[in-house]
């Protein structure tokens, strides 16, 4: 009978939807029980389809002033589309003062800023236990108290509250407390619970500095005796994301060399996207950037450095510049030592070679004019001066009464060539002589011929 007077029930508030303009854009258009009878210690569960015919976007809110039950809504309500409609799930869930028995409860959702509400009015029927049997059900409301936004610079703060709705003790009573995304330890507890008494405690967990934003649910499981009571009670909050750049420089300077470092540290826990400029205030920009270097490679804008720079949580860069101009006066050191070489071993005494060929074309002998100067071009005399030169087989010299000719200190036969000498005394400075000869070759030539150079010596 009972059955019948509850189906009934059901049948007449199932569809008691109450709003306050029936000409509103907001509406209940479907209401489905999906679990309407429960024990004290479990949820109700239900489906609504909520519409806004309106053109605009709705914030929507959900209200219920019954102290009996916790009502939630998923997905949360919020910000709610234009000419559309979405389907919730609607959950009723028993408290201490929760009584036994077929209920209407009575929920709203309002626009606040439209002043529009929809009323429902929800059956549910909670069901009696007999608290002398051995089975009797433990039922405990679960209260989870913690912030929404979490810095993970700063310990997150849970609060835990236990109220045991039999009239009997509880012992043993096991408490899970965990994150879904394990963000902090797993809480494993175990208490006693008089007949109606309350149980609470708090607790402290530390996230790491770079804890990335993230959504997270604290869930609470109880279980006696080794089965689960009630469902999962989950409380949502978010790790907040904060940025802390932290910039120092610092510089160093020597002979022609200078150093300007700049330290950027992520010390927040999302990516950062640095852009950062040093201004190039050099006399001569152009020749500055010849012997600079930057680490990392830096961009030229304007014609400032600039580097775009990303930093992970944690993560430190060092941004170098090196100006180093020492090569330069390596340069010019090793330009003037070459040219002081080059003038401490070059020789005082420039040598030339001349021939000239003297006869005709009418003439059997072929005779060339070799004209040999020699100049002292330092500061100073040079003495003991031995001029040598050395006429191949082909050649034999002439007579020294022709063409001028200088005659030789010493002619030395040898048996491929033969080696002329002269000896001159002293060549005063900046002084320059002529040595001259003739040679004819024993045999007519075609063509060119190269004739060896000649040698000096001096002391």
């Amino acid at each position: 009978m009972y059955s019948r007077i509850f189906q009934c029930f059901l049948v007449i508030i199932l569809f008691m939807v109450v709003m306050t303009d029936v000409d509103a854009s907001l509406n209940v258009t479907n209401f489905t029980e999906v679990k309407n009878s429960i024990l004290i210690n479990e949820t109700a569960i239900y489906s609504l389809v909520i519409e806004n015919s309106a053109e605009e976007n709705k914030l929507l809110q959900l209200e219920s002033h019954n102290p009996s039950w916790i009502v939630k809504i998923e997905p949360s309500l919020g910000i709610f589309n234009a000419s559309s409609k979405s389907t919730y799930r609607l959950m009723l869930h028993p408290t201490t003062w929760t009584k036994e028995g077929f209920q209407r409860v009575m929920v709203s959702i309002e626009a606040p800023h439209t002043d529009e509400q929809v009323f429902v009015q929800v059956p549910v029927h909670v069901k009696k236990q007999d608290r002398s049997s051995p089975d009797y059900l433990t039922s405990v409301e679960v209260t989870i108290v913690n912030e929404k936004r979490i810095d993970p610079r700063e310990p997150m703060q849970i609060e835990l509250f236990l109220q045991n709705r039999n009239k009997k003790d509880i012992y043993d009573l096991e408490i899970n407390l965990q994150s879904d995304n394990e963000l902090f330890e797993k809480i494993h507890r175990k208490i006693n619970i008089s007949p109606g008494g309350a149980w609470n405690d708090q607790f402290s967990f530390n996230f790491p500095s770079d804890q990335k934003p993230i959504n997270d649910t604290i869930t609470v499981l109880l279980k006696h005796h080794g089965r689960e009571i009630g469902t999962e009670i989950k409380s949502a909050y978010s790790i907040q994301a904060y940025q802390n750049l932290s910039f120092s420089n610092d510089s160093s300077s020597s002979f022609l060399k200078s150093g300007i470092y700049y330290e950027i540290e992520n010390n927040g826990n999302v990516v950062e996207y640095v852009s950062h400029k040093h201004d190039n205030s050099y006399l001569f920009p152009a020749l500055a950037k010849l012997f600079t270097v930057t680490e990392p490679y830096a961009l030229i804008e304007e014609g400032n450095y600039v580097w775009k720079i990303t930093l992970s949580p944690g993560e430190k860069k060092v941004i170098s510049i090196d100006s180093n101009y020492r090569p330069i006066v390596y340069l010019l050191v090793i330009i003037i030592m070459v040219i002081f070489l080059y003038y401490y071993y070059k020789s005082p005494i420039t040598i030339k070679k001349e021939t000239t060929l003297v006869s005709n074309k009418e003439d059997k002998e072929q005779v060339v004019k070799v004209l040999i100067h020699i100049a002292n071009r330092s500061s100073l005399p040079i003495k003991d001066v031995v001029l040598q030169d050395t006429l191949t087989k082909i050649v034999e010299l002439m007579d020294e009464k022709k063409l001028g000719m200088v005659k030789p200190t010493k002619i030395i036969e040898k048996q491929n060539n033969t080696l002329l000498k002269w000896e001159i005394y002293s060549l005063e400075p900046f002084e320059e002589r002529i040595i001259s000869y003739a040679i004819k070759f024993k045999v007519v030539v075609l063509g060119d011929v190269v004739l060896k150079g000649a040698d000096i010596k001096f002391t």
